[in-house]
């Protein structure tokens, strides 16, 4: 049986999930619900634990990506940054866990019309990945 963190992690799961699934099937109300209760969630754990996860991470990325899907591109940029702050601070933090972030960082600020924020966040993310696969013509897949 589950309980304690198992169940939290397992709940955090479930709301990516829905969350994905409501991004991929056009679904908004399911992927902004989920988005939202997923970050609440692990920001709650955050704060009872004081461990950083990388659930954080990728909770602040799908509610970045849930504020893009609504225009909301002020806020979609905080929540990729705090995305890409709560990967930074993980003790087994690697370069490839930024790409994402970037890239969905990178969109919200072409939507919002500022290119220059755009190319910055494009950069910083190629720059990344030569540091991390060691080569410029990178085919590996980010994902």
């Amino acid at each position: 049986m589950l309980q304690g963190d198992d169940v939290t992690g397992l709940t955090l799961d479930i709301h990516y999930a829905l969350n994905s699934a409501g991004n991929e099937t056009n679904d908004l109300s399911l992927c902004v619900k989920h988005a939202k209760a997923g970050l609440e969630l692990a920001i709650a754990t955050y704060e009872r634990t004081n461990i950083p996860s990388i659930r954080l991470g990728i909770a602040y990325n799908q509610r970045g990506v849930s504020l893009i899907a609504t225009q909301d591109y002020d806020g979609a940029i905080k929540m990729l940054e705090h995305a890409l702050s709560a990967y930074e601070n993980l003790p087994d933090f690697n370069l490839g866990m930024t790409t994402l972030p970037l890239a969905n960082l990178a969109c919200a600020f072409w939507l919002k019309s500022d290119f220059e924020g755009a190319i910055r966040a494009l950069l910083r993310g190629l720059e990344g990945r030569v540091k991390l696969t060691g080569m410029i013509d990178d085919t590996e897949s980010f994902r």
